[in-house]
């Protein structure tokens, strides 16, 4: 049975969390499906706003929270991607 979306994004979320390289990349500004992509996860850019969406108060890892709270360049990419945070 193949990963449904959530299991995809929250695939490429513990990769994220778990490897400095991708988290330099993240707060870079890059684009999070190239950057999947290139991880070898598959998601696109819908499924990451509706992943978001379904979750307003879901808990954030600590590079998440310190990537929010220090990276103005996050912060416009999740605008782009239509998240709020």
């Amino acid at each position: 049975m193949s990963q449904t979306a959530d299991e995809r994004i929250q695939a490429f979320r513990d990769a994220v969390n778990a490897s400095p390289e991708l988290q330099a990349k993240v707060t870079a500004g890059e684009d999070w499906v190239e950057i999947a992509k290139a991880a070898g996860h598959e998601i696109t850019a819908e499924e990451i706003k509706a992943y978001v969406a379904a979750r307003p108060n879901d808990e954030l890892s600590e590079f998440e929270l310190e990537a929010v709270a220090g990276s103005v360049r996050l912060q416009i990419r999740l605008r782009l991607y239509g998240c709020s945070y």
